[in-house]
């Protein structure tokens, strides 16, 4: 395929453009934004919503702060391209400024010092909704 085309007809997936378009100039709070710029997206109805659960299925997590409790923050995580986390290890992220796999890898032991299991940390976290 000639780069620049994508495998779909252009009127299959045309209209998620519109959705883009009204994203980038809407403030979204929440769900419900998501789905108002959706419906608004077209005027001829061409975007349609469809909501898990009739939009009572979302759950919001306060994920930083649980996560802040385990883990240090790897510093200068932006200039990173490719990330490597193994279930023998946990806590210990590797990380590549490119990813091709012709350099090292750099490790970093993100698990704070507090002894804990994965186990402790979903517990943790499905207990402090947003």
């Amino acid at each position: 395929m000639r780069p620049g085309h994508t495998k779909f007809k252009c009127d299959s997936d045309g209209s998620f453009g519109l959705i883009k378009k009204l994203y980038r100039k809407t403030t979204v709070n929440c769900v419900g934004d998501i789905v108002e710029v959706v419906k608004r997206s077209s005027t001829a109805g061409l975007n349609k919503v469809q909501c898990y659960d009739n939009g009572k299925g979302f759950q919001y997590l306060d994920l930083n702060s649980v996560l802040g409790i385990f883990f240090k923050k790897l510093n200068g995580l932006q200039k990173y391209r490719h990330f490597l986390f193994e279930a023998a290890n946990p806590g210990v992220v590797k990380v590549q400024m490119v990813a091709n796999g012709t350099y090292y890898y750099t490790e970093f032991n993100l698990l704070k010092t507090r002894k804990t299991c994965v186990s402790e940390i979903i517990r943790e976290i499905k207990a402090s909704p947003f």
